[in-house]
């Protein structure tokens, strides 16, 4: 299952690279730029209603997403195929 994840997100980014005829990074970058205070209200009261917290910052939320991207992101731009597994205990991805 795992690697069924990583195998439909990246199809999903490439698709998208592909799609756009953008770099990426720069998606990703801007993306978190424009958003960044919307999305920080809106992290802040989806803790506040749904996870009675705010102790998980939207930093840490959009570091995690980009340490679960990234080596898709890699392998896109570098050309190759991507076939590790995501370990959710070790939150990294493996061969």
């Amino acid at each position: 299952m795992s690697k069924d994840i990583g195998q439909s997100v990246f199809q999903r980014l490439k698709n998208l690279a592909k799609d756009r005829k953008e770099n990426l990074d720069f998606l990703l970058e801007r993306y978190a730029m424009e958003r960044l205070f919307y999305k920080i209200t809106q992290w802040n009261g989806f803790c506040n209603r749904n996870l009675k917290t705010t102790s998980i910052t939207f930093e840490t939320v959009i570091e995690k997403i980009s340490d679960f991207l990234m080596p898709i992101i890699q392998a896109i731009q570098s050309n190759q195929e991507f076939d590790l597994d995501w370990s959710a205990e070790k939150q990294s991805w493996n061969k």
